[in-house]
This record gives C-alpha cells, sequence and structure tokens, in this order.
C-alpha cells in the first residue's frame, strides 16, 4: 500500500484535486528534495479558508497553506546505542 502525500511544491489546486480523488480531507506534505522528509499538513479546510479570504491563491505552492512541522535532529536514544549484557 502506498502512502498518499503532496509534495510541497503542488499548487493549492492540485493538491485539492488529490484530496478529493482519494477521499481525505487532509494530507501529509512532503520535501520536494526527494528524500520525502515530512515537512507540513495540509487540510482542505486551510487551503480553502486562506484562498476564499485571498490569503492565498490555488495556483500557490501547497506549503504556503499547509500547517509546518519543525523538524529537530535529536541523538540517538541511549538505549539503542549501548549493548544489552
Amino acid at each position: 500500500v502506498k502512502a498518499v502525500t503532496i509534495n510541497e511544491e503542488m499548487s493549492c489546486k492540485e493538491a485539492v484535486q488529490i484530496m478529493k480523488t482519494n477521499g481525505f480531507d487532509q494530507l501529509p506534505v512532503v520535501s520536494s528534495s526527494g528524500n520525502n522528509q515530512l515537512v507540513g499538513l495540509a487540510t482542505l479546510g486551510n487551503i480553502l479558508g486562506q484562498v476564499a479570504s485571498h490569503r492565498a491563491k490555488l495556483t500557490d505552492p501547497v506549503i504556503n497553506c499547509s500547517f509546518h512541522f519543525k523538524l529537530e535532529k535529536k541523538s540517538t536514544p541511549t538505549f539503542l546505542t549501548k549493548s544489552f549484557v
């Protein structure tokens, strides 16, 4: 089963079409750098609300209308780096 995601550079219109086609009202937004890193969450309500209030256009990149995730690099937990004897 392949996860349905949208690329951060897709237009808001394309994102809405993918949501409609797949029966979702929200989808994860992944990086366009090719590593599919999760960078945000696009919701139908947020996209349509921003377009309706003229804060965004359907041609804008979907990342502009998405909730952004700030991903921080964390060190490996100690229990994963120690060997158990």
